[in-house]
């Protein structure tokens, strides 16, 4: 059966296919849509249905929210009292931003609503840079609507003072700081929200089902991958996955030996990028080229980005479209 990873990646590219294909040919390559995000696994699902997405994570007064959520209470009563409309603004603020954490500013930029006030305009342009698109004076029309978020609050409970207090600390950060994403983060989301899968899958010491799992996690269905191995054929075994060993020879095959040194490494996974490999995979066994070929390290924390890393199971990075001089 076909996991939740496998069928939001499937649900991407079916979305991808019936948008694309509905666009004006002189239309944007990119678009927009909205989505509410509860957890950091919300937002892992949302990169596997479009890998090269970006989040833009929208900050709102936490005592604007919660009068909103007062006007349109959901029929489940989740938002009946003011303290739970404060945990629920907690839980969704603590999840992007534990998950900007993880996958830093390239994939997911920060705004803070009160700004649009004073200065829409840079706020627009922030949101639209990542995504490659130019501003233009129509985009501040859907913004005349945006009510202010500075509406006195009642009341002074726990929860509304550890709200108030993530706000004014996230406000305060400075916008045009760009953080790179940290391994460890990434690790945690993925130990976190796919341990009982994972768990399954090692239920009879299977190690191999375990490394799958997570190649399967960290990267598109139907993308190129290369595994830094010693020829084993379980590595490259990946369902879904064009998966071959680095390096190799000529016909694709282990190459039967490791580099000379850090330059051969790095000519390596170069000579891979040229050849339309997306996506490496530094299994637990293999993390020693890391030490070991210094310049691979530092190659990889240039140009490349973890997209999960597991210290007894494997790191992956997706790679550059094109290989970068070194």
């Amino acid at each position: 059966r076909a996991g939740r990873e496998d069928f939001a990646a499937a649900a991407g590219a079916a979305a991808r296919h019936l948008i694309g294909a509905a666009m004006r040919p002189d239309a944007p390559s990119a678009w927009v849509t909205s989505a509410t995000i509860d957890s950091e696994a919300d937002a892992a699902l949302l990169l596997s249905m479009f890998p090269h997405g970006h989040i833009v994570h929208a900050l709102r007064h936490p005592d604007a929210v919660v009068q909103s959520l007062a006007t349109t209470a959901c029929g489940d009563g989740r938002y009946a009292t003011r303290p739970d409309g404060y945990r629920v603004w907690l839980q969704a603020t603590t999840a992007l931003v534990n998950f900007a954490q993880a996958y830093g500013s390239g994939r997911v930029t920060r705004i803070v609503t009160s700004q649009i006030h004073s200065d829409p305009d840079a706020v627009i342009a922030s949101c639209l840079t990542p995504l490659r698109l130019k501003f233009d004076a129509a985009c501040r029309r859907p913004l005349s609507d945006v009510i202010d978020d500075t509406a006195a609050p009642v009341g002074d409970e726990p929860t509304r003072r550890a709200a108030v207090d993530l706000y004014d600390r996230l406000a305060g950060t400075d916008p045009s700081h760009h953080e790179p994403g940290d391994v460890d983060h990434v690790a945690r989301i993925w130990s976190n929200h796919h341990a009982s899968t994972a768990n399954r899958c090692t239920a009879d010491g299977d190690v191999h089902d375990r490394y799958r799992l997570l190649v399967q996690l960290a990267t598109p269905k139907g993308v190129t991958v290369a595994v830094i191995s010693k020829g084993d054929p379980t590595l490259v075994d990946v369902p879904g996955r064009h998966c071959s060993h680095l390096p190799q020879d000529y016909s694709g095959a282990y190459l039967g030996h490791h580099p000379a040194d850090s330059a051969d490494a790095v000519d390596a996974i170069t000579a891979a990028v040229r050849e339309g490999v997306r996506y490496l995979v530094i299994p637990a066994a293999s993390s020693w080229w890391l030490d070991h070929y210094p310049s691979v390290a530092e190659f990889l924390s240039t140009n490349a980005r973890v997209t999960a890393h597991h210290e007894s199971i494997a790191t992956t990075y997706e790679l550059p479209i094109e290989a970068p001089h070194v």
